[in-house]
């Protein structure tokens, strides 16, 4: 029995907080999430925006910048520490500066935010990728597809589920570099006319199914 949890049981947990802050007792370590929207300035070259997928007026870059701030209000709110790789399509992001920070900042799980794109119009729904030699972030891969998906049939008509969880294994360098469970979440397709209507106009959607399933990966390890 640690001594953390023998002092608990001795007074409760309510004034452990109290000791914790005197240090008499440890404060327990915030889980940190970085999250990554892609693109943006300097993503590929310095100086040089990079909008990603595009169709007519809706950038992939606008969008995950979003989806990062309202992913990361939900995780803030349930208690973790959020951080960014970008807050804005101002400020150089390049690419392979996004692990070093995830890997300098010791954060606990690394989540990349994209959307897709395709010749074929039919092409729809959600993928999420690992790195194939890590188990952890495959994971974290299985239960971010699950919420997500579950979120998106509960909360939009004309979505369904698949059937099987659209994951894969790939050597994407913020994948590979990232020391910490690290995934790319494509939210869906903008060459869609369905995924590019939820991807717009159910933003809050598709953060809550993304922010639920990284708080039931960190429940759960």
């Amino acid at each position: 029995m640690n001594r953390r949890f023998f002092l608990e049981q001795l007074i409760g947990a309510g004034a452990s907080l109290v000791l914790a802050k005197k240090g008499i007792i440890e404060p327990e370590k915030k889980k940190i999430i970085m999250l990554d929207p892609g693109h943006g300035m300097g993503n590929r070259k310095e100086g040089l925006y990079d909008p990603g997928a595009v169709r007519g007026d809706v950038e992939e870059a606008k969008i995950v910048i979003d989806q990062a701030q309202r992913v990361g209000e939900i995780l803030k709110d349930g208690g973790y520490d959020v951080c960014y790789t970008r807050e804005d399509d101002i400020v150089n992001a390049p690419l392979e500066k996004r692990a070093v920070m995830a890997n300098e900042r010791g954060a606990d799980i690394f989540v990349s935010l994209h959307c897709n794109s395709a010749d074929n119009a039919a092409a729809q729904g959600v993928r999420l990728y690992h790195y194939p030699e890590k188990d952890k972030g495959k994971e974290l891969a299985r239960e971010v597809y699950d919420s997500l998906v579950k979120t998106l049939v509960a909360g939009v008509p004309e979505f369904e589920n698949p059937g099987k969880r659209w994951i894969g294994a790939q050597d994407f360098l913020v994948l590979r570099e990232t020391k910490m469970p690290a995934v790319i979440v494509e939210s869906g397709f903008l060459s869609n006319d369905r995924d590019i209507e939820y991807l717009t106009e159910k933003a809050s959607v598709v953060a809550e199914g993304i922010a639920e399933g990284i708080k039931a990966y960190l429940n759960g390890n």
